[in-house]
């Protein structure tokens, strides 16, 4: 996973500095009938990950596909803070939305109920404090 990490965060131009937050999603797609996880992904790249990027000036985010390992053939998320301070503005300490992040996600309602005709998402986590 680090290198997969450290590969993501190169090939785009960026260094992570010590105190970044990196946040990475394993995602779980639950596809409506006749849609294709190519067209999810698709949704994802193009109009939803630019959404949340433009959304939040706190943050970085980038869509993974996962080619080798436990997470072979999944997608998955990497988000990417300046400091833990600023995702918490985002996310309480239990995993809920603060109210920035509530109004973030109404901006980028348009966006979700257009990925909602496809499928839905759930993702497991784990935040990591660069050192």
């Amino acid at each position: 996973m680090a290198t997969l990490l450290m590969m993501a965060v190169t090939t785009f131009g960026q260094s992570l500095k010590k105190g970044n937050l990196v946040g990475v999603h394993t995602v779980k797609v639950d596809l409506k009938a006749g849609a294709t996880i190519e067209q999810y992904k698709d949704l994802l790249r193009t109009k939803w990950m630019p959404a949340m990027n433009k959304n939040n000036a706190d943050m970085k985010g980038y869509l993974l596909e996962g080619i080798r390992g436990e997470a072979e053939n999944s997608i998955g998320f990497m988000f990417i803070y300046p400091s833990a301070e600023a995702r918490n503005k985002y996310w309480n300490e239990d995993g809920t939305p603060t109210e920035l992040q509530t109004a973030m996600g109404e901006k980028m309602q348009a966006v979700t109920d257009e990925g909602i005709k496809i499928g839905t998402w759930s993702s497991s986590y784990t935040d990591w404090l660069v050192q």
